[in-house]
Formats: C-alpha cells, sequence, structure tokens
C-alpha cells in the first residue's frame, strides 16, 4: 500500500495494490493538467488505466518485448454509430474481438473505448505487452464477426495516450457498457477499488449524503447541498477536522463548480453521476 497527494486539490490517495509503477513525473502530470479540472472519479478512473498501462510497459520490458498501442474501429458509418443499438453492437464485436486476440497472442491488455470529437465515432484502443502481427489482428476480426474494421498496431509511446484520452472523453457513464478494463494476469494490474481518494469535497459529499431528506432526494440534489458545505468550508466558516482543514491554504481560489467529467450531457458543470460509496474509507 502507498499513499501521495494531489494537494491543490486537496486529494489524498492510497494505492492498496502492491506495485505502484506510476512515475513521480507522471503524477507531477495529472496534477499540472487534470486535477482540479476533472471529477475525482474521473481522476480516479484515469490512475487505475495509468496504473495499468504502466505495469503492462513494465512487463514487457522484462520480457524482452516491445510494448504496443492498438486501434480498433468500425465497418459502420459515424451516423450508424449514432444510434445506441449499433453502439451497443460495435461495443460487444471490440469486446470479442480483445478476447480472440488476447486467445491467440496469449496478451495482456489495458483498453479504453473512445468517442471521437467529430461525430462522436465510438472507437477503441488498447495497450499490449507484446508486439501483435497483424495477421493475429485479422483473423481475431474474422473469429468476432467481422464487424471490426481497419486495425493498427505501433509502439507504445510516452507517458501513454490511453489516460490522456480519459480526461477529454469520459463521463460518458450511464450508457450500459464499460468505458475501461484489462485483460490478463499481471504485476501490478489493478481496478478502481485499488486507488482510494478522498478529499474535502469527498467529505461534503458524505456529510450531504447523510444529511438526507428523505431517501428520494437524488444526486443532484445531494450534490448542491455538498457544493453549499464546501464553499462554507473553503471561506473558513466550517471546520472538517485537521485532515482536510490542512488543505484549505492550497486551495484558495478552487471552485468546485467547474469541476466535472469531460462529458456530462448537455450540462457539463455538475458532475451529476456521483456516487458516494467511491469514497467510502
Amino acid at each position: 500500500m502507498k499513499e501521495f497527494e494531489f494537494k491543490s486539490a486537496g486529494i489524498s490517495v492510497v494505492f492498496r495494490g502492491d506495485d505502484l509503477f506510476l512515475s513521480a513525473a507522471l503524477l507531477a502530470e495529472f496534477e499540472d493538467r487534470y486535477v482540479g479540472r476533472v471529477s475525482e472519479r474521473t481522476l480516479q478512473a484515469m490512475l487505475v488505466v495509468a496504473q495499468n498501462v504502466e505495469a503492462i510497459r513494465y512487463r514487457a520490458g522484462e520480457m524482452g518485448e516491445l510494448a504496443t498501442f492498438g486501434t480498433i474501429t468500425s465497418w459502420a458509418s459515424t451516423e450508424a454509430l449514432a444510434t445506441e443499438t449499433n453502439r451497443r453492437v460495435f461495443v460487444w464485436a471490440m469486446s470479442q474481438y480483445r478476447r480472440k486476440l488476447v486467445k491467440l497472442t496469449g496478451a495482456c491488455l489495458e483498453w479504453v473505448n473512445e468517442f471521437g470529437r467529430k461525430g462522436g465515432r465510438l472507437h477503441g484502443h488498447f495497450a499490449a505487452d507484446r508486439w501483435i502481427d497483424l495477421d493475429f489482428m485479422e483473423e481475431a476480426k474474422i473469429l468476432s464477426g467481422a464487424l471490426v474494421g481497419r486495425c493498427n498496431i505501433e509502439a507504445l509511446g510516452a507517458p501513454g495516450y490511453l489516460w490522456r484520452e480519459l480526461g477529454k472523453g469520459v463521463g460518458r457513464r450511464g450508457l450500459g457498457f464499460r468505458l475501461m478494463g484489462a485483460l490478463g494476469d499481471f504485476r501490478g494490474r489493478c481496478g478502481m477499488r485499488d486507488f482510494l481518494l478522498d478529499s474535502p469535497m469527498a467529505e461534503c459529499r458524505r456529510l450531504a449524503w447523510a444529511s438526507r431528506s428523505s431517501a428520494a432526494e437524488g444526486y443532484g440534489e445531494t450534490w448542491e447541498k455538498a457544493r453549499e458545505l464546501f464553499e462554507w468550508w473553503l471561506a473558513g466558516k466550517m471546520w472538517l477536522g485537521e485532515q482536510y482543514d490542512r488543505y484549505r491554504e492550497t486551495m484558495v481560489g478552487f471552485d468546485c463548480r467547474k469541476v466535472g467529467d469531460a462529458w456530462e450531457g448537455e450540462d457539463q458543470s455538475l458532475d451529476v453521476g456521483f456516487n458516494v460509496e467511491d469514497f467510502e474509507q
């Protein structure tokens, strides 16, 4: 278990896995580019993907292999993928494709489903612990139902594209399919429960959730209460305890109203899908 902090947003992180592969330089990039700009739920997901990608990179080096970066596209047009039914079909096809590819090659993968900026075209990326010949990629396409179109493989760059993409394009939770995942047994592999994030904002969420007037009160209303509590705390009108109050000076000017997922429907100002269980001790 290892601990680190993102002091600019008062976020403390506990990694409950055995091997943390996130370097100080990588965490500094998180702090500079994403902390305080994406929701804590999104930040948690980005840390998971970054950890798995770096673990795969390490595994490739140990085996004397080249870590690679793959792309999966669809035969369907952007317009066709705009429908929910077609998106689900292609998500299923990508899932089958990755599993067939792993079975054919023995590779370990970390993958992300991505939505293009133009038209929201759905496609996928993955990091692998070895070079994968195009023959295997073509065979996996056939075995998965031939819904997958053009595929590409290249060397995995540094520090990695997959977790950065989560910072630009996730927030599409609630669509009924997974946005990321890992395949294979590799040292350092982790999931959402392996990164425990806590912060003054998370504590305000817990307090707001505990003070709900009824079980029918939704996440949106509870978030508004949590935001008010946070603003009182930030102004010094409320104390949460030394565990959280020690961050107040580093968070002067912090505006929680601007912190939300990169895509949460038309209104990007609220992280309406927060789950209090994500922040429980």
